[in-house]
C-alpha cells in the first residue's frame, strides 16, 4: 500500500514527465493548506498564501529543472521555509531602511543620485499602465489592496491558478522594466503605496 508521500511523489513525476495539469491540480489541493499552515508559523496569513502560491507557480514553470533529493513533500516544506525566511529578511531590511530615512532625512540629499519614493511611484505607475489589463488589476488588488488570490479570482471570474499566473507575469515584467533602477522589494513597497 502506497504512503501519502509516495502518492505525492507519483503526482509530481506525472507533472514533470507529461505536464499533467490534473496531477498538478491534485498536488496543489493535497499540499496547499498544509504548506500555508506551515508558512503561517513564520509569516502572516496573506503572506503565507502568497508564498505558497508563488511556490506552486514556480514548481509548474520549473518542473523539468527541479531536483528532488528526498521527497516532494520535504522539498516543498524546505522551499516554503526558505521563502518565508527570505521574506522576513527583506521585511527587516525594509523596516531598517524606513527607520534610517525617518531618523536621517539628510541621507538622501543628493537628488541626482538617488530616486525618491515619489519618483519610484511615478515610474511604477507608467510601467503598470503598460501591463496587460488583467496583470495590472491583479497586481493592484494583491499588492495595494492586500486581497488574497481567492478573492481576486472571484472578483475577476477566473481560477486562482490564473490569478497566480497574472501576478507572476506582472512582477516579472516590472522587474524587467525597472531592474536597472530598483530591487524587487522596493518595487513592491511602492506598489503597496501607489493606490493606498
Amino acid at each position: 500500500m502506497k504512503s501519502e508521500n509516495d502518492i505525492i511523489d507519483i503526482l509530481f513525476e506525472k507533472v514533470r514527465a507529461t505536464g499533467d495539469e490534473e496531477a498538478y491540480r491534485m498536488l496543489f489541493e493535497e499540499l496547499y493548506a498544509p504548506l500555508c499552515l506551515f508558512a503561517n508559523k513564520m509569516v502572516s496569513d496573506f503572506i503565507a498564501e502568497d508564498i505558497v502560491q508563488e511556490l506552486f507557480v514556480y514548481v509548474w514553470e520549473k518542473r523539468n529543472e527541479i531536483v528532488i533529493e528526498n521527497s516532494v513533500r520535504s522539498y516543498l516544506l524546505s522551499s516554503v521555509r526558505n521563502r518565508c525566511l527570505n521574506f522576513i529578511k527583506h521585511q527587516s531590511i525594509r523596516d531598517k531602511y524606513s527607520k534610517d530615512i525617518e531618523h536621517s532625512p539628510q541621507a538622501c540629499s543628493d537628488a541626482d543620485e538617488l530616486l525618491t519614493m515619489n519618483e519610484l511611484r511615478d515610474r511604477l505607475a507608467v510601467v503598470l499602465e503598460q501591463l496587460p489589463e488583467e496583470c495590472r488589476n491583479t497586481f493592484v488588488m494583491s499588492h495595494s489592496k492586500h486581497m488574497r488570490s481567492k478573492e481576486i479570482a472571484e472578483r475577476l471570474g477566473v481560477t486562482e491558478r490564473t490569478v497566480e499566473r497574472y501576478k507572476h507575469k506582472a512582477i516579472k515584467m516590472m522587474r524587467a522594466k525597472l531592474k536597472d533602477y530598483f530591487p524587487l522589494h522596493a518595487i513592491l513597497i511602492a506598489g503597496n503605496c501607489l493606490y493606498g
